[in-house]
């Protein structure tokens, strides 16, 4: 079984190496091989990584079972949106997917930003399984990045396609944490719920 956890500096060569594992697993289709090692090299140094998670007003959470770590996530208030959360990764081994990691370190994630009203993602277009996990957790389609799209062309030399990477937000926090997990699966717990929890959490002094 998987806990989710706050990162801290000795996991930051484990997530580099998930990172670089499930980006070659999600990303080589679209951008090759290459270029995701140079993206990876970049965008997932411990240099990167630790820069996250010093960052104030953010949260870099792992899932991990004492033997190893199954997935990451991070997430961090907007700079230039207001009452905004901006998750930024959210990642899962590709022998862990489709077992509720993605799942759990999610819904610890959104309980992290109390001032927040919303959460926002910007999502690959071509990333079918991304698409269809967000939406399945309440987030709706609100703009078409074109910058994104240029910039992530510009660093990768991968042919820009006909779709701009696509931005997504829950409309409100509350509304998220009450829809469906996944097909199948029983509700995720109301928003009142969640914040007891995490004030229980706080209180005994750990996230878990």
């Amino acid at each position: 079984m998987f806990f989710v956890r706050t990162a801290s500096e000795r996991d930051l060569e484990k997530v580099r190496a998930l990172l670089a594992e499930t980006w070659h697993a999600t990303y080589d289709t679209f951008y090759g091989a290459e270029k995701v090692n140079e993206l990876t090299a970049k965008w997932h140094s411990i240099e990167a990584l630790r820069a996250r998670l010093q960052r104030k007003h953010s949260e870099f959470v792992v899932a991990d079972n004492g033997r190893e770590l199954a997935g990451m996530g991070y997430a961090a208030m907007s700079e230039s949106l207001e009452k905004t959360a901006v998750l930024h990764q959210l990642y899962v081994l590709p022998k862990h997917q489709r077992h509720g990691v993605g799942r759990d370190m999610f819904a610890e994630l959104e309980t992290c930003f109390p001032d927040a009203e919303r959460m926002r993602v910007e999502v690959e277009p071509q990333n079918l399984h991304a698409l269809a996990f967000y939406r399945a957790h309440g987030f709706v389609e609100v703009a078409k990045n074109i910058q994104l799209r240029r910039r992530a062309v510009r660093h990768t030399g991968a042919h820009p396609g006909k779709a701009p990477f696509l931005t997504f937000h829950a409309a409100s926090m509350r509304t998220q944490a009450l829809r469906p997990r996944d097909a199948g699966e029983r509700p995720e717990p109301g928003a009142e719920s969640l914040d007891k929890a995490k004030a229980a959490r706080h209180k005994r002094g750990a996230r878990f």
